[in-house]
C-alpha cells in the first residue's frame, strides 16, 4: 500500500468518524452550546475531504458541477474552534457568533450560487477570476485561520492566568488538549 492510497483511507475514516460523533452528540447528549460547536467544528474540518472522495471516486466526471458544491466550510472552521473554546469557558454572545461566522455565511452563499448556476456560467466565472479564488482560499484563508487560532490561544492562557493561579485545587478544566489541537492547527 502506497502513500496515496494510504492517504484516501485516512480521508474515509475522517469523514466516517465526523458523521459519527456528530450523530452521536445530536442523539444522545443534551444540547448544549459547546457541544453544538465542536460538533460543527468537527463537520467543517473533515467536509474537504467529501469533495476529494467525490473526486477520487470519479463522480465529477460525470457531475461536473460538483466541483463547485458548498461543502468546504472552510471559512467556519477556525471560528467554530475558536467559539467551542470560548464556550467552555463562559457564555458566548449572540452577536460575537454572528460576527464569527459572517466570513462562512458568505462563503457558503457564494459556492452555493456557483453550484446552482449552470456547470458552462460557473466554470467561466471560475477560470476568469481565478486570482480571487486563489486570494480568498489561497492566502486570505490562511491569515483568518491564523487569526482565530491565536485569539484560541489567547483566551486559553487569559484563562489559565485569571483562574488556574488563583484557583488551583478547585478547578479542574485545564484545556490542555485544546491548546495542543490548536498549535497543531497552526
Amino acid at each position: 500500500m502506497n502513500f496515496y492510497e494510504l492517504s484516501i483511507i485516512f480521508r474515509y475514516l475522517q469523514v466516517a468518524l465526523a458523521v459519527f460523533v456528530l450523530s452521536y452528540l445530536l442523539l444522545f447528549k443534551e444540547r448544549k452550546t459547546a457541544l453544538v460547536f465542536f460538533g460543527l467544528f468537527m463537520v467543517s474540518y473533515v467536509s474537504p475531504n467529501i469533495s476529494y472522495i467525490l473526486n477520487n471516486l470519479g463522480v465529477r466526471e460525470h457531475f461536473p458541477n460538483l466541483k463547485f458544491i458548498p461543502i468546504g466550510f472552510y471559512y467556519f472552521c477556525m471560528p467554530l474552534f475558536y467559539l467551542y473554546t470560548k464556550s467552555l469557558l463562559e457564555q458566548v454572545k449572540k452577536k460575537e457568533i454572528i460576527i464569527c461566522l459572517i466570513p462562512g455565511v458568505l462563503e457558503f452563499l457564494f459556492m452555493l450560487i456557483l453550484f446552482v448556476l449552470p456547470y458552462e456560467i460557473s466554470y467561466a466565472f471560475h477560470n476568469s477570476h481565478y486570482w480571487l479564488f486563489f486570494t480568498i482560499h489561497g492566502v486570505l484563508l490562511n491569515i483568518f485561520s491564523l487569526f482565530f487560532v491565536f485569539l484560541t490561544l489567547k483566551r486559553i492562557y487569559n484563562y489559565h492566568e485569571k483562574f488556574l493561579t488563583f484557583f488551583s485545587n478547585t478547578q479542574k478544566v485545564n484545556l490542555h488538549w485544546i491548546r495542543i489541537v490548536a498549535y497543531l492547527l497552526l
